[in-house]
């Protein structure tokens, strides 16, 4: 069975370490993919599968959150984490 995809957008590595750690910590089985935010980012999310997204709180990554719950993605959820 494969594991549950989760897509973090952040301009550091810091949103993703800590994700990483909590699902270390619980034994989790879930797949972190980091991504800064940038165009590349769109394209990953509508053709890629993602159980969520996290998205970090810098002001490029919000830019995409319009984008990332307007257009048919529908799922997954996106939830914007203030790091």
């Amino acid at each position: 069975m494969a594991s549950n995809r989760i897509l973090v957008i952040d301009e550091d590595e810091v949103l993703g370490k800590a994700v990483q750690r909590a699902l270390e910590w619980v034994d989790a089985t879930e797949e972190i993919v980091w991504l800064r935010p940038i165009e590349e980012v769109l394209a990953i999310a509508r053709g890629e599968r993602f159980a969520t997204i996290l998205l970090g709180g810098s002001a490029d990554a919000l830019k995409l959150l319009g984008t990332l719950t307007s257009e048919s993605l529908g799922e997954p959820p996106v939830f914007v984490v203030a790091d």
